[in-house]
């Protein structure tokens, strides 16, 4: 059917036929439904009727397009249900999803198909003079804009250009986090990467005044639990059980007032999917203006896309709604098996292609975990997209509040 868009380059078409034979089908299928631009589905009764190309293909390639991925089109060959099919929302072909066995002339119902497609095609990025979409900055006004940013930065009374997380050490190497960054936090398993998490969720929330969104499957009263014993530096277990001293109780009113005065909403992100995320970041953005940062916690639990496709999405969502999206992500490889206990990045197992969608990843040491002090000495290891370097920054770690702090540098007392 599309011969004449493939023959003179508008198309490139792949399909299941093209597997050669000893290669894994549901992999082919999976990698090329992920470089696809557009997918197209050829619809009849028997087409519905298959739970792998509606239970699988479909549903894969309907979550990538809700995060606009990318297009599905639904081809109607012949008459079926398909209007109450998870296709039922979407614009079909041929002209009033009229189905291609139903038309006088087939001849006619695919030739609408190609015009269609065509239509289609001219909507995508690559098809519609990508060239003349692209921006083009002269070395004159490239300077100027670097020049007009330095001076309005020396003149500035912030200390970072991006979102700082109140861990002066980071924020001093990262310049703070920068608008449309993609930040991941991982760990060993006996350590809870979501206090990282809220360290700088508290942070954007009480000292910035931004705008907090929060995916994750705890409980969130257990979150906000969390939050006001971050802020007023108690034990949350003290808050659950309402043991509270007589010097808490103050700190504990004083941190829900400044909790009160600030915006952080939680979604209960338990089986969640991609396009729930993205509905909600626009709903939160619609209300509020902005999203100072955006915490998706366990990302290996969203449900509906592989490891590549999540990062993927949620890079995007960072640039398209102008927000820093930190996620905390499990280590496939526990390094507390090793000699030397310290994370490394080949512990996430992330191949080249998938490294090029973080800015930032921050591995979490800490050191004697085990031990009962209330203070322990911890680690940052920073690894950036652009630098490849990797940094060790020096935190403190409270176990008794479970939240992150700078380490404090003590002078040394000097004897004459």
């Amino acid at each position: 059917m599309p011969a004449l868009l493939e023959r003179d380059g508008t198309l490139c078409v792949w399909h299941d036929r093209k597997i050669p034979a000893g290669q894994s089908l549901d992999d082919s299928i999976d990698q090329n439904l992920r470089d696809a631009e557009i997918v197209l589905f050829f619809i009849s009764a028997d087409f519905l009727a298959s739970e792998y190309c509606v239970g699988i293909e479909l549903k894969k390639a309907l979550e990538s397009h809700a995060l606009g991925l990318i297009s599905v089109v639904p081809i109607i060959v012949r008459p079926c249900d398909w209007i109450r099919s998870p296709l039922g929302k979407l614009m079909a072909l041929p002209q009033d999803a009229k189905a291609v066995a139903s038309w006088p002339s087939q001849d006619d119902a695919w030739t609408d198909v190609i015009k269609g497609l065509v239509r289609v095609l001219v909507g995508l990025p690559k098809i519609a003079g990508e060239q003349a979409d692209l921006h083009v900055t002269g070395l004159d006004e490239g300077i100027v804009a670097e020049l007009d940013r330095l001076v309005e930065r020396t003149d500035s009374a912030y200390t970072t250009a991006g979102l700082p997380t109140g861990l002066h050490e980071l924020d001093m190497l990262t310049d703070g986090f920068a608008v449309g960054d993609l930040v991941v936090v991982s760990s060993a398993s006996n350590i809870d990467r979501f206090d990282l998490a809220l360290t700088f969720s508290r942070h954007s929330a009480v000292i910035e005044r931004l705008p907090v969104l929060i995916f994750t499957p705890e409980p969130t009263d257990s979150v906000f639990r969390r939050l006001i014993a971050q802020v007023g530096r108690i034990s949350p277990e003290s808050i659950k059980r309402g043991c509270l001293t007589d010097e808490e109780w103050p700190r504990l009113t004083e941190s829900v007032e400044m909790l009160r005065e600030g915006v952080v909403d939680i979604v209960d992100s338990f089986d969640a999917t991609l396009p729930q995320v993205e509905k909600a970041m626009r709903e939160f953005s619609s209300k509020y203006g902005v999203i100072g940062i955006c915490i998706v916690d366990c990302l290996d639990q969203l449900r509906g896309t592989d490891f590549r496709e999540k990062l993927k999405g949620l890079k995007k969502l960072a640039r398209d709604h102008k927000t820093v999206v930190l996620a905390t992500h499990s280590l496939f490889k526990d390094p507390l098996l090793k000699i030397d206990p310290r994370p490394v990045i080949s512990e996430l197992y992330l191949n080249a292609d998938l490294q090029e969608l973080l800015d930032w990843v921050i591995f979490i040491h800490v050191d004697s975990l085990w031990k009962m002090d209330d203070e322990a000495n911890a680690e940052l290891i920073l690894r950036g997209k652009y630098n490849r370097l990797v940094t060790t920054i020096n935190v403190m770690y409270d176990r008794r509040v479970r939240s992150f702090g700078n380490v404090i540098k003590h002078k040394k007392d000097i004897v004459e």
